[in-house]
Protein backbone atom coordinates (compact mmCIF):
# COMPACT_ATOMS: atom_id res chain seq x y z
CA UNK A 1 0.00 0.00 0.00
CA UNK A 2 1.77 3.24 -1.18
CA UNK A 3 -0.02 6.66 -0.67
CA UNK A 4 0.13 9.05 -3.15
CA UNK A 5 0.27 12.43 -2.40
CA UNK A 6 1.20 14.92 -4.95
CA UNK A 7 4.01 18.07 -4.89
CA UNK A 8 3.27 20.73 -2.40
CA UNK A 9 2.14 24.01 -4.12
CA UNK A 10 4.18 27.17 -3.60
CA UNK A 11 1.09 27.86 -1.19
CA UNK A 12 1.67 24.37 0.81
CA UNK A 13 5.53 24.81 1.05
CA UNK A 14 5.05 28.86 2.19
CA UNK A 15 2.35 27.01 5.03
CA UNK A 16 4.99 24.64 5.89
CA UNK A 17 8.24 27.37 6.20
CA UNK A 18 5.83 29.22 8.63
CA UNK A 19 5.24 25.94 10.29
CA UNK A 20 8.94 25.40 10.95
CA UNK A 21 9.68 29.01 12.39
CA UNK A 22 6.60 29.01 14.94
CA UNK A 23 8.29 29.37 18.58
CA UNK A 24 6.13 27.55 20.89
CA UNK A 25 7.70 28.81 24.34
CA UNK A 26 4.10 30.78 25.63
CA UNK A 27 2.06 28.67 23.62
CA UNK A 28 -0.72 26.19 25.81
CA UNK A 29 -1.63 22.74 24.39
CA UNK A 30 -5.16 24.48 22.74
CA UNK A 31 -2.23 26.64 20.85
CA UNK A 32 0.12 24.12 19.71
CA UNK A 33 -2.94 21.89 18.46
CA UNK A 34 -4.54 24.52 16.66
CA UNK A 35 -1.94 26.66 15.40
CA UNK A 36 0.53 23.86 14.18
CA UNK A 37 -0.94 20.39 14.85
CA UNK A 38 -3.96 21.24 12.43
CA UNK A 39 -2.14 22.96 9.73
CA UNK A 40 0.91 19.65 9.18
CA UNK A 41 -2.00 17.17 9.45
CA UNK A 42 -3.73 18.90 6.53
CA UNK A 43 -0.16 19.64 4.84
CA UNK A 44 -0.01 15.57 5.09
CA UNK A 45 -2.96 15.08 3.19
CA UNK A 46 -5.22 14.05 6.56
CA UNK A 47 -8.92 14.46 6.61
CA UNK A 48 -11.93 13.44 8.28
CA UNK A 49 -13.79 10.28 6.74
CA UNK A 50 -11.03 9.90 4.04
CA UNK A 51 -8.77 6.74 3.49
CA UNK A 52 -5.85 8.71 5.40
CA UNK A 53 -8.26 9.96 8.36
CA UNK A 54 -8.12 11.64 11.61
CA UNK A 55 -10.19 11.31 14.71
CA UNK A 56 -9.78 14.05 17.52
CA UNK A 57 -9.97 13.55 21.32
CA UNK A 58 -10.76 10.05 21.69
CA UNK A 59 -10.97 8.12 25.27
CA UNK A 60 -9.96 4.14 25.52
CA UNK A 61 -10.43 2.08 28.53
CA UNK A 62 -6.77 1.28 30.07
CA UNK A 63 -5.82 -2.65 30.65
CA UNK A 64 -4.59 -3.52 33.99
CA UNK A 65 -0.51 -3.86 32.48
CA UNK A 66 -0.91 0.22 31.86
CA UNK A 67 -2.79 1.43 34.55
CA UNK A 68 -2.22 4.44 36.48
CA UNK A 69 -3.37 5.81 39.74
CA UNK A 70 -6.25 7.19 39.91
CA UNK A 71 -6.87 6.49 35.87
CA UNK A 72 -8.71 4.06 34.12
CA UNK A 73 -9.26 5.94 30.69
CA UNK A 74 -6.67 7.98 28.69
CA UNK A 75 -7.87 10.83 26.20
CA UNK A 76 -5.56 11.14 23.10
CA UNK A 77 -5.67 14.01 20.79
CA UNK A 78 -5.33 13.12 17.50
CA UNK A 79 -5.60 9.41 16.01
CA UNK A 80 -4.55 8.96 12.19
CA UNK A 81 -5.72 6.57 10.20
CA UNK A 82 -4.59 4.60 7.29
CA UNK A 83 -7.49 2.85 5.47
CA UNK A 84 -9.67 2.58 8.64
CA UNK A 85 -6.21 1.12 10.45
CA UNK A 86 -4.65 3.07 13.34
CA UNK A 87 -1.86 4.27 12.05
CA UNK A 88 -0.19 6.75 14.48
CA UNK A 89 -0.97 9.00 17.38
CA UNK A 90 -0.26 12.78 18.42
CA UNK A 91 -0.70 13.98 22.05
CA UNK A 92 -0.03 17.71 22.00
CA UNK A 93 1.52 19.37 25.37
CA UNK A 94 2.10 22.85 26.01
CA UNK A 95 4.97 24.50 24.58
Amino acid sequence: MRKYRRPLTNNELEELKRLTRLDFNSWSEADVREEFIVPLLKLLGYRKDLDYSISREESFSLSPLFLQIGRTRIKLDYICSVRKQKFWIIESKPG
